[in-house]
């Protein structure tokens, strides 16, 4: 009786392991929230006399460990129509998955970002102001403002693909107001079609500086962009809406642990958490 015993409840012990096991594969085995990775601007360290202290120059050998740590802890790179499967057609991604994307289109991206994705197989996209593509920027120079001309757009394609950040609506005033908030309807429709017909018809836009409003939204909509991103901190989530997209800004204060932590909002962990939070409140 005693060895019945014994063996219906190691049994029943094996069963409820199984189910635990396959309850955590089910668990963490897909993406419920996606960190678009942010970046502007990256310089190697004993180039970087000037923007030390600004929050949106990252050195070129942080970028390569945080590159580095992506690849080897094998996660996968969202690209634009995978953005589109995931927020509409609501399609699974593996648990280890991030978007990577480079704001304004800076030359150092050529330089310094394209080599470094390329020798790890990581993907990205670069949101390009199209305007400063035609910029006399002279020779390398560090402690300038420099902009890829579209030459050199075109050389970085395959590794990255395009993203629109207005032809010519990136500019703030004295007021602390971008130009979407400022310019006519009719003026922000005709560069937000412009700077889409020059980047093959993208359909992914990114507000200069965050500024926007409902109407705003409407406009860059109606110019035929399906995702626009803000400066909100944040994931993207299958029910949020298209037009307000969070992102996760990756600058010199962002530790490399801090970069693991924001990669991981998909570990069996952090959903962990969210699970508890979720039935506790």
């Amino acid at each position: 009786m005693k060895k019945k015993i014994t063996i219906v409840v190691a049994l029943v012990v094996l069963i409820a392991a199984v189910v635990s096991s396959l309850f955590i594969i089910s668990f963490t085995k897909k993406a419920d929230m996606i960190p678009v990775l942010t970046y502007h601007r990256l310089l190697l360290e004993g180039e970087n006399k000037l923007y030390k202290n600004q929050p949106d120059v990252l050195s070129v050998e942080a970028f390569e460990k945080q590159m580095k740590w992506l690849h080897d802890n094998g996660y996968h790179t969202m690209t634009i129509h995978e953005l589109d499967q995931f927020l509409n057609e609501k399609k699974e991604f593996p648990a280890k998955t991030v978007m990577i994307q480079f704001d304004d289109g800076r030359r150092d991206v050529k330089r310094y970002a394209y080599s470094i994705l390329k020798k790890y197989d990581l993907h990205a996209i670069e949101n390009i102001i199209t305007s400063r593509t035609n910029r006399n920027d002279g020779p390398w120079d560090p402690d300038k403002h420099q902009f890829m001309k579209m030459n050199d757009i075109k050389d970085t394609l395959g590794v990255f693909e395009l993203g629109a950040h207005t032809d010519n609506l990136h500019n703030l005033g004295e007021e602390g107001k971008g130009d979407m908030l400022k310019k006519s309807d009719e003026e922000i429709l005709k560069d937000l079609k412009l700077n889409r017909n020059l980047l093959n018809q993208t359909e992914l836009f990114v507000y200069p500086f965050g500024h926007y409003t409902s109407h705003t939204a409407d406009l860059v909509k109606e110019a035929g962009f399906k995702y626009a991103f803000t400066t909100k901190t944040g994931y993207v989530s299958q029910n949020d809406d298209p037009y307000q997209l969070a992102r996760q800004g990756i600058g010199p204060k962002v530790t490399i642990k801090d970069f693991e932590n924001i990669s991981e909002v998909n570990s069996f962990k952090n959903k962990a958490k969210r699970f508890v939070k979720h039935i506790t409140n």
